[in-house]
C-alpha cells in the first residue's frame, strides 16, 4: 500500500493500526493542519503513522504515544530522584561515621567481650583475695552470713560500678596507623 486516496481510507487505515478515532476526527485534523494531505490530496501511509502516534489514543490503552512518552518521563525521573535520594543518605552516613558518630559493629562488639573479661577475672579474683578477710569477717559463725552477703554484694557492687562507670570505649581500629 503505497498511499492512501482519501479520509475516509485514512480512517479505515488508522482503525486497522490500532488507533481510536472517529471519520469527523480524522477531517477535523485535516482542516487544523494536523493530518497533512500530499498535492494530490492522497495521504502516505508513513505520514499517516506519524500524525496517529502524535495525536491519536490507541484503542487498547485510550492513551496516546505522548502520554506514554510523558509516563515514562514522570517514572524516569522518580527512579532518579529516589537515587539521587539514596546517594545523598549515603553520603551523610559516611560523613557521620568518619566524624566518629559510628564505630564498626565488630570492633564495637570486641570491646564489649573485652569488658566481660575485666568484669570475669576482677569478680573471680575478688573472691580469692577476699575471702579470708570474709571468713575472719563473719569468724566462722552462721549467724554472720548476713554481714558477708552484704560484704560481698558492696564488692560485687564496686566492680560493676567500675565495669559500667567507663563514659568512653577504647575501641582500636587496627585499620588505623593513628591508633594506639
Amino acid at each position: 500500500m503505497n498511499e492512501l486516496k482519501n479520509a475516509r481510507r485514512v480512517h479505515e487505515f488508522l482503525r486497522e493500526q490500532g488507533y481510536k478515532a472517529s471519520y469527523q476526527t480524522v477531517l477535523n485534523h485535516h482542516r487544523d493542519g494536523k493530518l497533512k494531505a500530499r498535492a494530490d490530496g492522497s495521504f502516505t501511509p508513513a505520514a499517516v503513522r506519524k500524525y496517529a502516534k502524535d495525536f491519536l489514543p490507541l484503542a487498547a490503552t485510550g492513551l496516546t504515544a505522548a502520554d506514554d512518552r510523558r509516563d515514562a518521563l514522570a517514572e524516569k525521573l522518580e527512579l532518579e530522584k529516589r537515587k539521587l535520594q539514596a546517594e545523598i543518605e549515603e553520603r551523610e552516613y559516611k560523613l557521620e561515621k568518619a566524624r566518629a558518630g559510628y564505630i564498626p559493629r565488630g570492633l564495637f562488639q570486641q570491646e564489649l567481650a573485652a569488658r566481660a573479661a575485666v568484669l570475669d577475672s576482677g569478680l573471680r579474683h575478688m573472691v580469692l583475695s577476699k575471702a579470708g578477710d570474709w571468713v575472719f569477717l563473719v569468724g566462722g559463725e552462721a549467724r554472720k552470713v548476713n554481714e558477708l552477703v552484704r560484704r560481698m554484694q558492696d564488692e560485687v557492687d564496686r566492680l560493676l560500678t567500675d565495669y559500667a562507670g567507663t563514659d568512653r570505649f577504647h575501641v582500636l581500629d587496627a585499620m588505623d596507623p593513628e591508633a594506639e
